[in-house]
């Protein structure tokens, strides 16, 4: 039965299927310069949504038409390129591998491909005088070498535009400057991000895109998804030698009528090797050439499927895709790695909520384990046969595989199940034997540490502690089951329903410590990644994010949810303070260059704070910062009277009072706060938090305050110096002054700063004091003289610290 489903088309049978799109796809690739169309141009010019281009004087080659239309030319003179970012988040990120808010670079020679009306626009300003027929055969013959490396990144895009009814704007420019040198600037009407500006860049021998800027013009509408994946049907094969074979069906659903190319992603360790539709075969093409940012950020592992006819509405379609490769590694001592977590089959770009089901074969000697719920199973000579479905649609769906043991725990409603390793892989094996024994040092038989699995009882009990609370708190859990499994890796991750944990989580403290973890790492493993990877079924699963904009936000509650775990369940606000107090050292901890990690660029750029000039910025600043607003945005919302955390908690419950798998993005974040913003957290008097988000999300800074205070006795006729920060029922004996300075940030920086009065051992709130600008005074009312007054004792706001001032200062 197997057999049936795993047999691969022969090659015979692809090379007799008719390539029209794979005919146009090499032509786009393989086109050469038209020599004759050749002109010496002056003065041209070019607008582009943001983008501005002027080929001052110089020579402008056309490429060859392809299907009649002219897709692209290259030039050599001097040129002009203008770009101006409309955001100060932009403007800042180009600052930071320009030099300047605003790009202004001459250029010496530039590459174009187009799909727009690039071409007639050029030509109808020649033929209106800025230019004349100018032969150049040294041109032509400096390109002919390049030019095929050059188009093979534009192709697949140029023929989505050649193939689809909708015909939307797409530009391409890549150009050298004398300082900066090769950069590339996109207009593509199909990204919800229209302009693209940035470079390729190679630091230690690993390639980084930069994205100097990204943004779109107010009027800008990109296409809509042309498809979803309805259903995926799976059914693979795990060979004895971790190879795998596998057979995915997808079940589309049109959203867009008039695309046919659709894009995948897929591991490049799994080759395809037919794909049809409805039966029939269709042409695809895997792992075709992308542009510098897309052959980064995405790693080139795609498969574009060209289908039988432009999508119709509500037409019904079924691909299956037939491929074979190796995406499993074996770590050793039976601990193997799936290392293309979400590519190990076929999945459409878009990734909304679909159904799945998934059928595993593989050698008996492991245990498998996937999202959703196994409801078949079967066992033969030397083979494990196993179904595996989710109870809902979910967004991906992962597997893993290896030597485990495994436990389960019901808790309340909910049954889990954790899966971990009876030996150590080999690699982290090798540095324990190699390692210096420490008093504190236990092995198995003097051989090692004790196995990830001695510890699955203890995960167990961690995770389902996790979820009863979150379910508490926020909404209950959306499944029946959560399968926890152990993964060979430095990281988790969080399927629906599924959870990664790294190996280190499956150690004892001295295990880990003796591997080489600093206590603040080995805390990260043991406490925070397991309580953080459960938040996830909430926070990214639930609730995903619709960009990367807004990826900061899940990572960010999906931490914080952790420190609420160890605050409310565990009642350990200390462990709670002491992440954060971690968190912002690490913020402020000046690295080699001198810099801050919150210089790195504002958490709504995400994925792009990963760069040559920082390879692990999103991390390290999503990670820490992101915590750190979530903390301080609770701080805000708490009722100064009472120190309820109602109104924040309530939030993050109408938060989940959505349907399962809503995009959760920074704006509605924020919305949800604003309509129950109390008066007292209401620093701009408008009811909005964007002075909020704009300076903790939107931009960097990390504020410096510094407090002088001074006390006086009130005058005898008091009743009009009662201040904001009165404490209601004290009789009013004292005034107290205070000036607050704020710097590191920009002026217009907003943030109420509590402010504390100590009286021996007795402390009390004043006030929030709404600090903007350089400097800012207010007087409060007291019953007697403080012995001190502090500004934010308990660090509740991120900021830089500065020594304290004693009375008298002012």
């Amino acid at each position: 039965m197997w057999l049936l489903f795993i047999l691969l088309a022969s090659p015979a049978a692809a090379q007799e299927f008719a390539r029209q799109a794979a005919d146009v796809l090499a032509r786009l690739e393989q086109v050469r310069l038209d020599e004759p169309f050749s002109f010496r141009v002056t003065d041209l010019r070019l607008e582009r949504e943001g983008v501005r281009l002027t080929l001052s004087h110089g020579t402008l080659v056309f490429l060859e038409e392809v299907e009649g239309r002219v897709t692209g030319a290259v030039f050599e003179g001097r040129g002009e390129a203008l770009v101006i970012p409309p955001s100060t988040i932009e403007r800042k990120q180009l600052a930071r591998f320009t030099g300047s808010p605003i790009l202004t670079a001459s250029f010496l020679s530039a590459y174009f491909r187009f799909t727009d009306n690039t071409f007639t626009e050029w030509l109808k300003q020649i033929r209106q005088g800025r230019g004349r027929l100018h032969s150049d055969p040294e041109v032509v013959k400096r390109w002919a070498k390049n030019l095929p490396t050059f188009n093979k990144a534009h192709s697949p895009r140029l023929l989505m535009d050649f193939l689809d009814t909708e015909n939307p704007t797409y530009f391409f420019a890549r150009v050298l400057n004398s300082r900066l040198g090769w950069f590339d600037m996109v207009v593509d009407g199909r990204r919800k991000e229209s302009v693209i500006v940035g470079q390729t860049s190679t630091i230690g021998g690993s390639p980084h895109y930069n994205i100097w800027t990204s943004f779109s013009p107010d009027d800008h509408e990109p296409l809509r998804p042309p498809a979803r994946g309805r259903r995926y049907e799976t059914k693979t094969v795990i060979h004895p030698d971790t190879t795998l074979e596998g057979v995915c069906r997808v079940t589309l659903e049109v959203l867009e009528p008039g695309a046919r190319l659709l894009r995948f992603q897929l591991s490049r360790f799994l080759t395809v090797e037919q794909v049809t539709q409805n039966g029939r075969q269709v042409e695809y093409f895997q792992n075709a050439g992308l542009r510098g940012d897309e052959a980064v950020n995405q790693g080139n592992d795609q498969v574009l499927v060209v289908l039988l006819s432009p999508l119709q509405a509500e037409e019904e379609i079924t691909l299956e895709f037939h491929y074979q490769g190796n995406v499993i590694t074996n770590m050793g001592n039976g601990v193997l790695f799936v290392g293309a977590r979400g590519q190990w089959y076929p999945s459409l770009e878009d990734t909304r909520p679909a159904k799945f089901d998934m059928t595993f074969r593989y050698p008996a000697q492991f245990k498998l384990v996937a999202a959703g719920e196994r409801t078949a199973f079967r066992a033969e000579e030397g083979w494990q046969e196993a179904r595996w479905e989710a109870e809902v649609p979910v967004a991906l769906a992962g597997f893993n595989i290896g030597d485990y043991e495994s436990r389960k725990l019901e808790t309340g409603h909910y049954q889990i199940e954790v899966f971990a390793n009876r030996a150590l892989e080999a690699r982290l094996a090798r540095i324990y034997r190699n390692a210096p024994e420490s008093d504190d040092t236990e092995t198995t038989e003097n051989t090692g540490p004790a196995a990830p699995s001695a510890l699955l009882d203890q995960v167990a009990t961690d995770v389902a502690d996790a979820l009863e609370f979150f379910s508490e708190i926020f909404q209950p859990f959306p499944y029946s089951h959560l399968n926890v499994s152990q993964i060979p890796a430095l990281f988790g991750q969080g399927y629906p329903g599924l959870i990664y944990l790294p190996t280190y989580t499956f150690l004892r403290d001295a295990d880990q410590k003796r591997l080489g973890l600093n206590e603040a790492t080995r805390r990260l493993y043991s406490q925070l990644m397991p309580a953080h990877e459960t938040a996830h079924q909430w926070w990214g699963t639930w609730a995903p994010s619709p960009s990367y904009r807004d990826d900061w936000l899940s990572e960010a509650l999906a931490t914080y949810s952790g420190l609420l775990y160890f605050e409310k369940q565990r009642n350990n606000k200390e462990l709670n303070r002491a992440w954060l107090d971690q968190f912002r050292e690490d913020l402020l901890t000046p690295g080699a260059d001198g810099a801050l990690l919150d210089e790195v660029g504002a958490l709504a750029l995400g994925p792009r704070l990963r760069s040559s000039l920082h390879p692990n910025g999103n991390i390290e600043l999503i990670y820490t910062k992101g915590p750190w607003v979530i903390h301080m945005l609770r701080e805000v919302l708490r009722d100064p009277e009472t120190g309820s955390d109602e109104i924040f908690l309530a939030g993050l419950r109408k938060l989940m009072d959505r349907p399962l798998g809503s995009p959760l993005s920074t704006a509605e974040f924020q919305r949800v706060f604003e309509e129950s913003l109390p008066p007292y957290a209401d620093a701009e008097e408008n009811g909005k938090l964007d002075w909020f988000f704009l300076q903790w999300v939107q931009d960097t800074g990390i504020p410096l305050y510094e407090l002088d205070w001074k006390s006086a006795p009130a005058p005898e006729d008091n009743s009009s110096t009662a201040a904001p920060g009165h404490l209601v029922g004290h009789r009013v004996d004292h005034l107290v002054t205070v000036r607050i300075t704020q710097s590191e940030v920009p002026n217009l920086f907003t943030m109420p700063v509590p402010i504390f009065a100590r009286f021996g051992e007795r402390e009390e709130l004043l006030g929030r004091v709404v600090v903007t600008g350089t400097e800012t005074r207010v007087t409060f009312t007291t019953s007697r003289a403080p012995d001190q007054v502090l500004l934010d004792p308990h660090h509740t706001i991120l900021r830089r610290t500065a020594p304290p001032c004693w009375p008298p200062c002012c």
